[in-house]
């Protein structure tokens, strides 16, 4: 996470942080069954529709704590801080989640670009989402969420904290999001990132969202992309201070 066609001058943004997106259910023990009325799930799944920050950050509270529910909407809401912090912030219009017999369903575009998700096979705990799978894809182990450590740029008065992290079920595609903060008399320029997973060699990224400048003193998400990366490698992101060149270095374990 899916950021959808109303994002102003960078259209693709929202298909990228999504994908860059008779009732069948699991039933386990701790798990309740959902209803074709549950309130809860649908606004969790009406959350996740409309994309912008403040509705994920919505349904991140009708999700299981700790859960691939959870997990979902916190990268979601990365995603979508990243493309706000970039200029390009989603479209405030609510959007609302089709109920099908097997879950959910929500669309972005129309005619060829039409993307559609369909979430199924949902189960809640204690009331709350816990799991689904994303057009028929489990998305427990494709997601990964940061401790909210910050950690230091080598040679720079700099922070970056790795926020969440998740493999499309569309693509397989990697998108990582993380947060960099600048120091007191710091500005930053441009914010790069390679990836390195396995014994190959780090591979720049495909695609970035994001402020072009930070502000001395100032935070603001990322969301960087990688083709066919799998969790587990590790994100080496650099930047400069604009004014005196000085680069600075910092490596996050993505898991």
């Amino acid at each position: 996470m899916v950021l959808a066609m109303r994002i102003a001058a960078k259209p693709n943004v929202r298909l990228v942080c999504a994908a860059l997106l008779g009732v069948v259910l699991l039933a386990g023990c701790g798990q309740d069954p959902v209803s074709p009325g549950d309130q809860t799930t649908q606004a969790y799944f009406d959350g996740i529709a409309t994309q912008t920050v403040t509705s994920l950050r919505s349904a991140l509270a009708l999700a299981a704590p700790g859960s691939p529910a959870a997990a979902y909407a916190t990268y979601l809401q990365a995603s979508s801080q990243a493309a706000s912090d970039g200029g390009h912030p989603v479209s405030q219009r609510a959007q609302v989640a089709d109920r099908t017999p097997q879950g959910y369903r929500f669309c972005q575009a129309s005619g060829s670009a039409k993307t559609c998700f369909d979430y199924t096979r949902i189960t809640r705990t204690d009331g709350k989402v816990a799991s689904f799978t994303v057009n028929g894809k489990p998305i427990g182990d494709r997601l990964a969420v940061g401790s909210a450590a910050p950690v230091t740029f080598r040679g720079l008065d700099a922070h970056a904290t790795f926020l969440a992290a998740y493999e499309t079920t569309a693509s397989d595609n990697l998108l990582v999001a993380v947060r960099i903060s600048s120091g007191p008399s710091v500005r930053l320029g441009a914010v790069e990132a390679s990836y390195r997973s396995g014994q190959g060699g780090p591979v720049p990224s495909a695609q970035a969202f994001g402020p072009d400048t930070l502000g001395a003193g100032s935070s603001a998400n990322y969301l960087f992309a990688f083709p066919k990366a799998p969790l587990g490698g590790r994100l080496v992101v650099t930047t400069a201070d604009a004014a005196s060149g000085t680069r600075g270095v910092v490596t996050l374990a993505v898991r």
